[in-house]
Formats: C-alpha cells, structure tokens, sequence
C-alpha cells in the first residue's frame, strides 16, 4: 500500500500502524464536521477565493455535465452549480458515507440538483467522455498513485474536456516557504486539536501536510 506514498507520507501513517485508505476512512469519518474548518485554518482563510477561481479557470458553462471527485462537504462542487443552467448535470463523489451525508445536507437549493454518489476515484463508475469538466479540491494526493488517477479522470472527460485541479504544491525552499510549512506542520494542528478537542482532528491536521506533493 505504501508504493504509492511520498516517503513523508509513508513513513507517518507506518507510525500510527495504518494504511492510508484505513486512516482516511476512520479519520475523514470522524472529523466531518471539522473538516472545512481545518481547510480555512489550513489556507489562512484563503480557501473561498480559491475555490472560485479554480471555478472560473475550468471554464464550467450551464450545460456541462460536471464532476467533483472526493468531494467531501460539496463545497467546491456548489460554486461550480451556481454557473450550471437547468440542463446542467452535477455530480459530486466521494467514498465517505458521512462525506456525503454532510455534502447533501449542507447544499443549498438553487441551480442545478446535484447527484451524490459514493466511489472511487481510480474506478469512476462513469462511461468513457461522458463528462464536461472534473473537478478535483484538496484531494489528488490522497486518491491513489497520481498518474493512475489522472488517466482515470481523463477517461470520463470528452475530448477537450476541463480538468479543474485546486490543491497545495511544496514551497520553495526559501524563508516565506519554510515558515508557510511551519505553519502547516505546528501551527495548524494544535489550534485544530485545541479548538476541536477531537484527536481525529488532531490526526488529519498532522496527516495532511506530509502528503503535499
């Protein structure tokens, strides 16, 4: 399971004795109701912004039929229906239960109906070009080797098709970058610990920095 894991990644979740579709199930289950907290606390509250123009650069017009893959609370896949019209088609996947529960609770009425579906993102239960644009928010590094889930994404887009990708990359090592990942390691899991006084939360604020790509 660890072949496909960044070094940092591997090495983290062998010492908390897991798999990482075993922590990620467990963890992700158990913080759902932290989750868009911590991805606030971990992008300094930037995170709305980005979702927009992750938006706005995949081009997402009314009638595309769209996809958010890992979609957790549904967030980015909102912004994407805002610009759907009545024949747009919305799907947002994740394998988390929970995840979904949340997502379909959370979604406001407006645009077009999203469809939730649990899955995977390396067997998307999809046929070959039959989406528009495929989202992907703070989420290719924990799916799977990514050249495999990128192929995967690329079989249900049409030719021409959007990919919209929003997620970290590793800084420069320069002093803005060491204390933005100072930041990420230290800083963002005590306050996530404290304020959420849950250890799973705790866990997925350490987990996430190691498996910036």
């Amino acid at each position: 399971m660890t072949g496909d894991l960044s070094t940092a990644t591997a090495r983290f979740l062998a010492r908390l004795g897991s798999g990482r579709e075993e922590f990620l199930r467990e963890h992700f289950g158990a913080a759902w109701g932290w989750y868009d907290r911590l991805t606030t606390l971990c992008t300094a509250g930037l995170i709305h912004a980005w979702r927009e123009r992750c938006v706005v650069a995949c081009g997402v017009e009314p009638a595309d039929r769209i996809l958010d893959v890992a979609t957790g609370t549904g967030l980015l896949l909102q912004r994407a229906v805002r610009r759907l019209g009545p024949t747009g088609v919305a799907v947002g996947l994740d394998m988390s239960c929970e995840g979904l529960i949340a997502a379909r609770t959370a979604h406001m009425e407006g645009g077009a109906p999203i469809r939730w579906v649990q899955g995977k993102a390396l067997s998307l239960p999809f046929r070959d070009g039959s989406l528009d644009a495929v989202l992907v928010g703070f989420a290719l590094r924990h799916l799977g080797p990514p050249a495999e889930v990128l192929r995967e994404l690329r079989r249900v887009l049409v030719p021409g098709g959007r990919l919209g990708i929003l997620d970290f990359l590793r800084p420069r090592p320069c002093l803005t970058g060491r204390a933005g990942l100072a930041y990420l390691f230290w800083i963002v899991p005590i306050i996530s610990g404290l304020l959420s006084r849950r250890r799973a939360v705790y866990r997925l604020a350490r987990y996430l920095p190691h498996t910036i790509l």
